[in-house]
């Protein structure tokens, strides 16, 4: 008697096998999130453009992060460090090898497309067109937090679609 098992009982791992960065039910949601983010720029942009002086909005935001992070100044320091463009560069090499250590090229591609496309539409397109200004240079949106953001979030999708270890789970 031959034992046959249908295609159903079989997980089959192809390395080479195109996945999708997020998992379907991630999707609408991830699209939501990104066209609130749009919005909120679009937002800040019309309260701040031509301004050079620091709004209410700032001063109120400055104050309270200021407030509740006092008593954390290390874990402060460590993560604004990251926004200063040779760290930022250095965060970009690592989620894009670790990208590529993993196979995930649409994530390489994500990374390194996104971030560099994200930096060049801030400083190119969006800081001349909102024209915020402090000491004489355009300073919104911030081309450093831009490119710390589109890492972020590009490590963040690595990492959810990545493939976790199926402990427990026999395959005959």
């Amino acid at each position: 008697m031959t034992a046959t098992s249908s295609t159903s009982d079989i997980e089959a791992v192809e390395p080479n096998t195109y996945r999708p960065l997020l998992p379907a039910p991630l999707r609408r949601p991830a699209i939501v999130i990104i066209l609130l983010a749009l919005l909120l720029l679009a937002v800040l942009a019309s309260r701040y453009a031509h301004q050079e002086a620091a709004g209410t909005l700032d001063r109120a935001l400055d104050t309270s992060i200021r407030i509740r992070l006092h008593g954390e100044q290390g874990l402060t320091g460590a993560l604004i460090s990251f926004v200063y463009p040779p760290r930022s560069v250095i965060a970009l090499a690592a989620v894009t090898g670790v990208g590529a250590l993993a196979r995930r090229w649409s994530g390489v591609a994500l990374t390194l497309g996104g971030t560099l496309s994200a930096v060049v539409i801030t400083e190119v397109l969006l800081k001349p067109l909102i024209g915020r200004l402090r000491y004489g240079h355009l300073t919104f949106p911030s081309g450093h937090t831009t490119a710390v953001t589109a890492i972020a979030i590009a490590m963040l999708i690595l990492l959810i679609g990545a493939r976790r270890p199926q402990i427990g789970r026999a395959h005959v």
